[in-house]
């Protein structure tokens, strides 16, 4: 009889095995907007990303920017398929929900019972790109060996600098700096902080205050701002992928969005673009 329960035992503590496991996140983008209000930074967990022929599955999450009411998610888990084709295609496989208690109580989860239809993934998109990242870290597996992470802390931003110029001062965060491809990256991202000195307060305000009339009163608490950066590495190409303006309690009080790609003039972007060099060659591809 005791053998049967150790028996048991085992078998349980396998299944359980199997529906869960350590993660290695590390950053993969921003979501400015989203359903849950909020915006939230997507995280890949680079050890669940699995390949199987021309399929490939993993995991990420959203950690949103703040809290929400009780019952609303604070993190939310997402498994993701995707048909190696001609054009790439996509679908969710799995959603979980999670709130503010530890981040481990479950408010909302559901499988999908039935096979989603894939979505066509558009030439040249934000997801293609986001799928050639992915693709990085994929190992040969089974589908089924993208086991769902139990680890749910990600590295918050670390902050290093600065930079001095006349109008701020330069930071950026080490953890959103990422290669792509990471063996020979063809582009680079970043996201800086440009903390503004007495001038640049000024002009930056102006020209918000141009952009949105009316909203002064939100904007003369300014205190810095937020650029997420994509880089070519082998041409004189950035984008601009958000910018975000803070208050000095840290409230966003200003965002504009994809800029889409232009020529890097500016000093501030220049220098953006050779911090993320410097990094990625200084700690071999920075991931």
């Amino acid at each position: 009889m005791e053998r049967k329960s150790i028996g048991c035992l085992l078998i349980i503590l396998l299944l359980l095995a199997n529906t869960a496991s350590a993660a290695n996140w590390i950053y993969l983008q921003r979501h400015e907007a989203t359903r849950y209000g909020p915006p939230s930074t997507e995280y890949l967990d680079a050890d669940s990303v699995v390949r199987e022929g021309g399929m490939m599955a993993y995991w990420t999450m959203w950690v949103l920017d703040k809290d929400l009411p009780p019952g609303h998610p604070t993190k939310i888990l997402w498994k993701r398929e995707v048909s190696l084709s001609t054009p790439l295609q996509q679908r969710y496989l799995e959603t979980y929900q999670y709130d503010a208690a530890g981040n481990k109580a479950v408010i909302n989860n559901f499988f999908y019972t039935k096979p989603q239809p894939f979505i066509v993934v558009e030439p040249g998109s934000e997801d293609e790109e986001l799928i050639t990242r992915v693709l990085e870290y994929a190992k040969e597996s089974k589908e089924a060996d993208s086991i769902r992470p139990d680890y749910m802390e990600v590295s918050k931003p670390k902050w290093y600098g600065s930079v001095e110029f006349s109008d701020c001062d330069l930071y950026w965060d080490i953890h959103s700096i990422a290669a792509c491809p990471r063996d020979n990256p063809t582009t680079i991202e970043i996201i800086v902080k440009w903390v503004w000195k007495k001038e640049g307060l000024g002009q930056r305000k102006a020209y918000l205050n141009a952009r949105e009339p009316g909203c002064g009163e939100i904007f003369e608490k300014l205190s810095y701002t937020m650029v997420h950066y994509r880089f070519f590495t082998n041409q004189n190409k950035m984008r601009v992928l958000s910018v975000n303006d803070y208050d000095v309690e840290r409230h966003r009080i200003g965002y504009s969005g994809d800029a889409g790609w232009q020529n890097i003039e500016g000093t501030k972007d220049k220098m953006a673009r050779t911090i993320a060099q410097n990094w990625i060659n200084d700690s071999d591809g920075g991931n």
